[in-house]
């Protein structure tokens, strides 16, 4: 399944917990800000946020119990999300 998806500047995605399987996601134009917060027991990284701001196309992962969020940043973004299974099978995680 292939998904578009557009931000307006300052607009956010998530975070959200992907229960189902992994995601990928495409920067196709703009600037973004992606998130990850490993809330996986028993992982090695448990707890660490990670993140990375990119302005030229890249694809990113988004790894089953892993919390994932992306921004848009200075403009608009346009992003790709690729996955095995539909939007309405992800878990929006409660703070």
């Amino acid at each position: 399944m292939a998904e578009a998806i557009e931000l307006n500047a300052g607009q956010s995605l998530g975070p959200q917990l992907r229960a189902v399987a992994d995601e990928a996601w495409a920067l196709v134009e703009g600037q973004v800000e992606f998130a990850w917060e490993d809330r996986r027991q028993g992982s090695p990284t448990q707890g660490r946020t990670h993140l990375l701001r990119c302005a030229e196309p890249t694809l990113v992962l988004a790894p089953f119990g892993v919390a994932f969020a992306c921004r848009a940043v200075d403009g608009p973004a346009r992003l790709l999300r690729l996955a095995s299974h539909a939007p309405d099978e992800v878990e929006d995680l409660v703070e």
